[in-house]
């Protein structure tokens, strides 16, 4: 789980949507970890698939989030509020110190890049973290429909784990553009227009709350 908790974090310092679904590579600036997602999204829900790890996937069902894993041949369905706090626990992050505080400088370079068969525009970006660090990279954007999309469905997921927007996607929803590529921590590998199947973004019946599986151990 702490793998998966971690995946869920990385996809944070990376946003009404349409439909589409991409594969992504999220790599951690600290630890170099790469963790590989399918996103699909329609509508207002999304989901989040991390292939070759059994442990679970994450769901957006509007404003509300949750994490689906299994135990003991158990579906469990975690409040994604539940899973900010306890990634704060198993990581020793605080919640206060995921994602940006500030855009400092958004500026293009005249350069284009090709990434998942679209072209983009290359912008050097500067930005400020909550402990007061300054990061500079290289940004790539483009106002592919679906590179905006998924943009603002990963956006939407930030506000919904941690309950504050991101300064850069703001901003890049504002020039009514997607990102293909965030230096080395994230990476579009392919995206498409098609529609997902609605029935991945409903909660499993037969699922039950970490607080009613926390309930029948006590009561155990």
């Amino acid at each position: 789980m702490k793998k998966l908790i971690g995946g869920l974090l990385m996809a944070v310092t990376l946003p009404a949507l349409a439909d589409g679904q991409a594969v992504i590579q999220a790599t951690s600036p600290d630890s170099n970890d790469q963790v590989d997602m399918n996103v699909s999204w329609a509508d207002d829900n999304m989901r989040l698939d991390f292939p070759g790890q059994q442990e679970g996937y994450m769901l957006l069902q509007g404003d509300s989030g949750y994490m689906i894993t299994e135990a003991e041949n158990q579906k469990i369905i975690m409040d994604i509020g539940m899973l900010s706090e306890l990634a704060k626990q198993m990581t020793g992050e605080q919640q206060s110190m995921i994602g940006a505080a500030s855009l400092e400088n958004l500026e293009a370079t005249g350069q284009t890049e090709t990434i998942a068969g679209i072209e983009g525009e290359i912008y050097d970006l500067v930005w400020t973290d909550n402990g007061g660090n300054s990061h500079e990279e290289t940004i790539v954007l483009s106002d592919n429909t679906q590179a905006r999309e998924l943009l603002n469905a990963f956006h939407s997921y930030q506000k919904a784990l941690i309950g504050e927007p991101d300064p850069i996607a703001e901003a890049l929803e504002e020039l009514g553009m997607g990102m293909l590529r965030q230096g080395d921590s994230f990476l579009i590998v392919s995206v498409n227009g098609e529609t997902p199947d609605a029935s991945i973004f409903t909660l499993p019946e037969d699922g039950m709350t970490f607080e009613e599986m926390m309930q029948d151990a006590m009561k155990g």
